[in-house]
C-alpha cells in the first residue's frame, strides 16, 4: 500500500478535488458580480471575456477530473479577478480625480500668473491622466491625476 499523501492516495486527491472546487466557487461568485457592472470601456469589456474564458478552461479541467490542473487555472483566475475589481474601482477613482483636476485648474486659471508653472504642470498631467483612462489604464490615470492635483497645492 502507498504511503499517506502518494500518488495513489484517495485523501490526496479529495483534498485536490475540494481545493478545485472551493476555487471555483469563489470565481464563479466574483464573475456573477462583475458581471452586475456597467461595461461600458472596451477594455473592460475585453478583459471580462477573457475572465470568462478562463473561468471555462477550468471548468473543463474539472469536467476531467483534472483537480490539480483545474485549481491552478481557478487560483490564477480569482487573482485576475481581483487585480480587475481594483481596475474597475481605479476607473471610477480616476474619472472622478479628471472631474477634479479640471474643476480645480478651471478656478486657478484666473490667478495663473501666481503659479504658471504649476498650472501648466497640472494642465499636463490632466492631458496624460486623460489618456491613460482613454486606453483603459485607470491606475495609471488616478496616479497621474494625483500627481498633477499635488502640483496645484
Amino acid at each position: 500500500s502507498g504511503a499517506a499523501g502518494g500518488p495513489g492516495d484517495p485523501n490526496a486527491s479529495f483534498v485536490s478535488q475540494s481545493k478545485a472546487e472551493l476555487s471555483r466557487e469563489t470565481a464563479a461568485k466574483a464573475l456573477v458580480e462583475l458581471r452586475k457592472l456597467p461595461q461600458d470601456h472596451p477594455r473592460q469589456l475585453e478583459k471580462l471575456v477573457l475572465l470568462e474564458t478562463a473561468f471555462l478552461a477550468g471548468e473543463a479541467y474539472l469536467a476531467a477530473r483534472n483537480f490539480s490542473s483545474a485549481s491552478i487555472q481557478f487560483e490564477s483566475l480569482n487573482r485576475e479577478i481581483d487585480e480587475f475589481t481594483q481596475s474597475v474601482k481605479a476607473r471610477g477613482e480616476a474619472q472622478l480625480a479628471y472631474d477634479t483636476i479640471l474643476s480645480r485648474i478651471q478656478d486657478l486659471e484666473r490667478a495663473r500668473s501666481l503659479a504658471p508653472e504649476a498650472l501648466e504642470a497640472a494642465f499636463s498631467a490632466a492631458g496624460s491622466g486623460r489618456q491613460f483612462l482613454v486606453e483603459g489604464s485607470f491606475l495609471a490615470a488616478k496616479r497621474t491625476f494625483d500627481r498633477g492635483f499635488a502640483d496645484l497645492k
